[in-house]
């Protein structure tokens, strides 16, 4: 499955800090073989910074801007859903599923989304973190 991620809001919050359940759904997923792409118009900023900083992008095939989609994602985990407007940036997916991240727990369930969407067992809830 493709996936895309956006970088603010998604997975560093709005502190700066990554998101508590960031690292496990990053791991999980690649480890699952999921591509994942960073949605982020610039490779440069702090959100890319702090990702780079926890060695977390190396997860990421790469940093797209959603201006433009090079690969069509099965799935998109964002933060602001007027991203993925067709008006907004004048393109249409065929198909996508779209989770509105507003905390951590969202993070998880987006998660959760994937594997049944895959047929998999999501994992419990973390209460190591």
């Amino acid at each position: 499955m493709i996936i895309y991620f956006g970088c603010k809001g998604t997975l560093i919050d709005g502190e700066g800090h990554l998101r508590r359940y960031g690292d496990f759904v990053l791991k999980q997923l690649t480890q699952q073989g999921h591509r994942l792409f960073l949605l982020n118009t610039d490779k440069d900023d702090g959100a890319v910074a702090n990702l780079k900083r926890l060695s977390l992008l190396d997860y990421f095939e790469d940093i797209i801007s959603g201006d433009h989609l090079e690969v069509t994602p099965d799935f998109i985990i964002d933060a602001n859903p007027e991203h993925f407007q067709a008006d907004t940036h004048g393109y249409q997916l065929p198909y996508y599923n779209h989770y509105a991240m507003m905390d951590d727990e969202e993070l998880l369930e987006a998660y959760r989304q994937i594997q049944r969407i895959e047929g998999r067992p999501g994992p419990p809830p973390r209460t190591d973190v």
